[in-house]
């Protein structure tokens, strides 16, 4: 995990919470964290090098009666590996940031009541704007289709439309989403491939598992290229419907 980082993914710890990204306001200690998929779940294990990974990584890792670190290829024996169980009740005494912190949610909450503040009482949800597609809060989306939204009426020249602007803000964005995802897939990719090679005896199961990621990345691939297409299109056909 990049230093200074406090974002995680639990797995095991509330059916509420788990597979969200949650940004906490201190780390969790490395230990806790896998190295090899940087889940959080509620039981790790401690090789001897030193590499933390979760239950499910360690599963993985057996060969031939030992364990074999995906990360560095040392083996090891069952019984010199340190279990550890992160207790459910203290992870969700930690102190999390609200998921609407981007559109200025100032929260911040012990992990176990984060989701009925997001669901109840949490006045920062936002929508796309029908009109514009500009980011707007529920809470002022009246208003802004009252005064702020672009309209049918022409725009002086030299001024560009919001929702043009909004729109090529999301063609940026989507440009960026599928490199950042592509990237990302492309480093899971190349770590279960040195983990394939470390753990001979789970090879048709790690096999699948890289074919998984391989197809998730096509489709993620496509899907994105799609949605700039489609706002490509759109910011055309508004063009050369105002001219």
């Amino acid at each position: 995990m990049p230093p200074g980082r406090m974002e995680y993914i639990l797995v095991g710890f509330s059916a509420e919470l788990d597979w969200r990204p949650l940004r906490f306001v201190k780390p969790i200690p490395p230990h806790r964290v896998c190295e090899a998929c940087g889940l959080v779940r509620n039981r790790a294990a401690v090789l001897p090098c030193r590499h933390t990974l979760c239950e499910s990584c360690y599963e993985l890792s057996t060969r031939d009666g030992g364990r074999v670190c995906p990360l560095d290829g040392l083996q090891c024996e069952e019984e010199d590996v340190d279990l550890k169980e992160f207790p459910v009740q203290e992870l969700l005494r930690r102190e999390v940031k609200c998921w609407n912190e981007g559109s200025a949610c100032s929260a911040v909450l012990p992990a176990s009541l984060i989701g009925q503040h997001f669901r109840r009482e949490c006045r920062h949800h936002s929508i796309r704007c029908p009109k514009c597609s500009a980011r707007v809060l529920c809470t002022d989306v009246c208003a802004h289709l009252e005064s702020e939204c672009c309209t049918t009426t022409a725009t002086p020249a030299g001024l560009e439309c919001q929702g043009d602007s909004g729109r090529k803000e999301e063609t940026a964005l989507l440009t960026s989403s599928m490199q950042s995802l592509e990237a990302q897939a492309g480093e899971l990719k190349a770590l279960m491939e040195r983990v394939l090679v470390a753990t001979g005896a789970n090879g048709d199961r790690l096999n699948e598992v890289v074919h998984g990621v391989n197809s998730c990345q096509e489709a993620l691939r496509e899907e994105l290229r799609l949605g700039i297409i489609d706002v490509k299109d759109t910011l055309s056909t508004e063009g050369v419907d105002r001219k």
